[in-house]
């Protein structure tokens, strides 16, 4: 981000997608009776000191795959990209 700013002199929104907890199925994220949050506390924080939007991979991957099939409206699709566009920190897109 800060290459791109210095580069072209104008302000990028960043994002990072992560998959915290990979070796676990989708469904089990955090793991179930864990007290661990997805993402570490201090890369939240930094995330929204910076405007940074952080999702899930696996969430990112089925909004994709949904849009990949044609299966979501105009509307939603418009919507979901506001939440991440606009989403500071960690944004969920279920």
């Amino acid at each position: 981000m800060g290459n791109f700013i210095t580069q072209k002199g104008t302000n990028v929104k960043g994002i990072l997608v992560g998959n915290p907890f990979c070796e676990e199925p989708s469904d089990n994220r955090p793991p179930k009776d864990s007290q661990k949050q997805l993402f570490a506390k201090e890369l939240i924080e930094s995330a929204e000191r910076q405007d940074i939007t952080v999702l899930l991979s696996t969430d990112l991957y089925k909004i994709v795959s949904h849009v990949l099939s044609g299966e979501l409206p105009e509307t939603e699709k418009r919507s979901l990209q506001e939440r991440i566009f606009n989403g500071n920190g960690y944004v969920r897109l279920d």
